[in-house]
């Protein structure tokens, strides 16, 4: 389909005194081009008569027009021919949006993108605040999580989304956008749920086994010297429960007391 502009011709324009006599028959430089998106700019310093020229389009009172408007001829005689916007309360009695009236075809468009992208944005902010807090117990900014992480960047976008007055309000989308983008997919190896959420859960004594963990000091716990002991008298047990018919040890062959063996191991454990 070919776009073409839009012409309006100024034929005859009269106010009271504003207009001299030349602006009965206007012949020459009496067009204004409007763009394919409807839309004409007209500039002119003050006295110039912009506002006598919205009023006399206005129909005010004492005033005559003739004019050409995309091939269709309007006068003062005739219905109003626009719709003048003197204030912003001007733009309420517009017959469908105020997009559609002041703005172009493209700018539209925009409106509508960007609509759609925050709508889009919210849903998924409200998807992760979802996840954040049923997966990972995350309800506040302060969450213990948040200070296991050394990524800052991470750290502001799920502290933004975890606090109730912001939810994801102050994150810059493109920054966001990339900042995921960049990152690499990883496969998580299975793990036991009921496990899991011991581990995180902090509604019965408001505190998360994963914080009690971070608050026992290092310097508390010692070396179990033992320890060694108890894995060899795990294997002593599972030996002499494999081989209970047999009174002589399969290592060094020498006799053993078979039950009387295996009993003081296990009390040993």
């Amino acid at each position: 389909m070919e776009e073409y502009n839009i012409m309006m011709k100024i034929f005859k324009l009269k106010r009271e005194r504003i207009f001299c006599a030349e602006y009965e028959k206007l012949t020459q430089n009496n067009e204004i081009e409007f763009s394919t998106n409807k839309i004409a700019v007209i500039y002119g310093p003050n006295g110039t008569g912009k506002t006598s020229l919205s009023s006399i389009l206005e129909k005010a009172a004492n005033s005559e027009f003739d004019i050409e408007f995309n091939n269709i001829r309007y006068t003062n005689n005739g219905e109003p021919f626009a719709h003048i916007i003197h204030d912003q309360n001007g733009r309420n009695i517009i017959e469908g949006s105020t997009e559609d009236f002041i703005l172009g075809d493209n700018i539209k468009k925009e409106y509508q993108l960007k609509e759609q992208l925050d709508k889009g944005f919210r849903n998924l902010y409200d998807s992760l605040i979802n996840v954040l807090k049923v997966r990972f117990g995350i309800t506040t900014k302060n969450s213990v999580f948040l200070s296991l992480l050394d990524d800052d960047k991470l750290k502001d976008y799920i502290s933004d989304l975890a606090n109730n007055k912001q939810k994801g309000n102050n994150i810059d989308k493109e920054d966001f956008l990339n900042y995921f983008n960049e990152k690499n997919a990883l496969d998580v190896s299975s793990y036991d749920d009921e496990k899991f959420y011991f581990f995180v859960d902090n509604k019965k004594d408001k505190t998360s086994y994963l914080n009690a963990l971070r608050q026992l000091k290092k310097d508390t716990f010692c070396k179990e010297e033992q320890y060694i002991k108890i894995e060899q008298t795990n294997d002593a047990i599972s030996i002499l429960k494999k081989y209970q018919n047999i009174h002589n040890c399969i290592v060094c062959d020498n006799d053993i007391n078979q039950e009387a063996l295996l009993a003081k191991k296990i009390k040993r454990k």
